[in-house]
């Protein structure tokens, strides 16, 4: 060692001592690996995926959608949703309310067509909305379950023509348009198998028996059949006697009008069949209390009509049947008649 080098001069880049630009020149390691440092950067190895950045201001390059995912909440637990078409929505989504410029009196806007717009309300916050045939205002909103208002302003709910459903490409979820068929009726999904309609002179299409089932009754019981198509009557006993009655006038003078009369008593009375005789001419007339029913004439030479009634003549309780007949012969004549019938 030479004179004056008794102690180790320090290793740096060169002898100068300036400390900053002449460094001193230092190996840290622990003990296997020594520390690096790459063009002028001391080398730091990450043990975690991600690194956690607390800062103000903190200056990052610009961020781009296609590479950057950042969350926009209020600061706490709300987190904003971004809604996507055709996914379906959440039960507790979170958004940002919508808000819109009072604006009392519309007129035409500077913005032009196809630019960005806000929403308008009216003085009370109404939100202003086009209906095609001129502008109106929503100015009532209704609670589930609220009682509706005598004179309430609503919109009519439109629909989309669709003349022969098929399955839908929104899934289940999703908000979808009422559909028509081709002359504006609503298509409804009946989940059960029948419907019943209760309505008074109700129009429907002609009945089959192939393919309909119509139930007759008295508003109690109902008609029974059986499968081989009949059906079963009740027979009630009620006994339905013969009346026969017979009015012999004797020999009344010429144009002398006598009258056989029977009464209906204790219900209806069906006059089934009637017969009137005379010596000579005469002229009958039938009546039902007191409305003609029919007229005939026997000849000079004398006869016997007797008529059958195809339907019977109802005579109801208490009403009269009678039989007007006049002798037309000039002289005194026999005259007779028979009421034959049954009294219900």
């Amino acid at each position: 060692m030479a004179d004056g080098d008794f102690f180790a001069k320090p290793i740096s880049k060169n002898e100068d001592n300036n400390a900053v630009a002449n460094p001193i020149l230092v190996q840290l390691s622990d003990g296997t690996s020594a520390i690096g440092v790459t063009t002028g950067a001391l080398d730091v190895n990450l043990t975690n995926a991600s690194l956690v950045v607390t800062a103000t201001n903190l200056d990052i390059r610009d961020l781009a959608h296609a590479t950057d995912s950042v969350a926009i909440g209020d600061g706490g637990s709300i987190i904003l949703d971004i809604a996507v078409s055709g996914v379906a929505a959440g039960a507790t989504d979170n958004g940002i309310a919508a808000k819109a410029i009072r604006d009392d009196v519309l007129t035409t806007l500077v913005d032009a067509d196809g630019d960005y717009v806000s929403l308008r309300t009216d003085s009370t916050g109404a939100l202003w909305v086009n209906s095609g045939g001129g502008t109106q205002t929503v100015t009532t909103a209704f609670l589930t379950d609220s009682a509706a208002g005598a004179t309430a302003a609503v919109f009519p709910v439109g629909a989309i023509r669709d003349d022969a459903l098929t399955t839908l490409t929104p899934v289940d979820g999703d908000y979808v348009g009422l559909r028509t068929d081709s002359v504006g009726a609503l298509w409804v999904n009946i989940v059960d198998a029948s419907v019943v309609v209760t309505a008074t002179d109700l129009d429907i299409r002609d009945l089959t028996h192939v393919s309909d089932s119509v139930k007759i009754g008295d508003g109690t019981d109902l008609l029974a059949v059986n499968t081989d198509g009949s059906i079963n009557v009740n027979i009630v006993s009620t006994v339905l006697a013969d009346e026969f009655h017979t009015a012999n006038v004797g020999s009344p003078a010429a144009n002398t009008v006598s009258t056989q009369t029977k009464t209906a008593t204790g219900g209806t009375m069906l006059v089934t069949q009637i017969t009137v005789a005379g010596s000579g001419g005469v002229k009958y007339v039938v009546k039902n209390n007191a409305v003609e029913v029919m007229t005939g004439f026997i000849g000079r030479d004398g006869n016997t009509d007797s008529i059958t009634f195809a339907t019977p003549i109802e005579v109801a309780s208490g009403d009269d049947f009678t039989i007007d007949r006049t002798n037309r012969q000039q002289v005194a004549n026999d005259v007779y008649s028979s009421v034959f019938g049954r009294q219900l």
